[in-house]
């Protein structure tokens, strides 16, 4: 789910990123960029509910939040959606579970906001 998330996700935004991947960069300083993680799932043998959590980083805290929201229309946007390279995967639905919410990332130059889907897919 996190590599289907990682293809699909940059080319529902508005505006390009500097990155989407699973790791940060070394230098987050002036980058824009969205991390992207499993945190936990479970099936029913059929269709697999995955939380993913969604960081966003921007080099202000208002950058982050803006950023946020676009991810959150794309992240919505991927219901009914196959976004795997294979062509396999299927994503049912898109659930905000938890709305972006600032996350200290100690470090004044990069902000992080945070926020956390529910996704339901299952292998076409």
């Amino acid at each position: 789910m996190e590599a289907a998330i990682i293809a699909r996700l940059p080319a529902t935004l508005p505006e390009a990123i500097d990155w989407c991947s699973t790791d940060t960069p070394g230098d987050l300083a002036g980058r824009v960029g969205v991390q992207v993680a499993i945190a936990t799932g479970a099936d029913d043998s059929l269709t697999d509910s995955t939380l993913v959590d969604v960081y966003c980083f921007a080099p202000t805290r208002e950058g982050a939040f803006d950023l946020a929201e676009d991810v959150r229309l794309g992240m919505l946007s991927l219901t009914a959606t196959d976004p795997s390279p294979t062509g396999n995967q299927l994503i049912d639905t898109v659930r905000t579970a938890s709305r972006p919410y600032w996350l200290d990332y100690r470090n004044p130059a990069t902000h992080r906001v945070a926020a956390a889907y529910r996704v339901t897919s299952r292998i076409q």
